[in-house]
């Protein structure tokens, strides 16, 4: 017996436990290392910082461009199914009525195995 924990029930828990471990993190850093150390290093981090942002704004923007690449390419295709739908249409429009069969009681139904039933389910 298998239990399965749901996918966004186990992000939230993922996030959370990522979370706490961030603020847990720096409030020990504050409280175990000087201000003066900390200072020295604000610089060169804020410059990996810089790289990091620039790196993540990059992929988004690839992504946003595949994303809508594949948009494009799913709307072109159900314009082209709908305008092969009407085509049928406008090709079944030609074809003649077809013909009513008036069966009586007994005769035999179109399927079979079946007897056709005017006063019946």
């Amino acid at each position: 017996m298998s239990t399965q924990i749901p996918t966004i029930l186990l992000g939230l828990l993922l996030i959370s436990l990522a979370m706490l471990l961030a603020v847990a993190g720096a409030i020990l850093a504050h409280n175990r290392i000087p201000i003066q150390l900390r200072k020295s290093h604000t610089v060169p981090l804020g410059l990996i910082n810089g790289g990091l942002i620039v790196t993540f704004g990059v992929i988004v923007g690839f992504l946003a461009f595949l994303v809508l690449n594949k948009y494009q390419a799913a709307e072109q295709r159900v314009q082209s199914e709908a305008a092969d739908v009407e085509e049928v249409y406008r090709y079944a429009q030609e074809l003649p009525e077809p013909r009513s069969v008036i069966r009586s009681k007994g005769s035999p139904s179109p399927m079979p195995g079946r007897w056709w039933r005017r006063n019946g389910p």
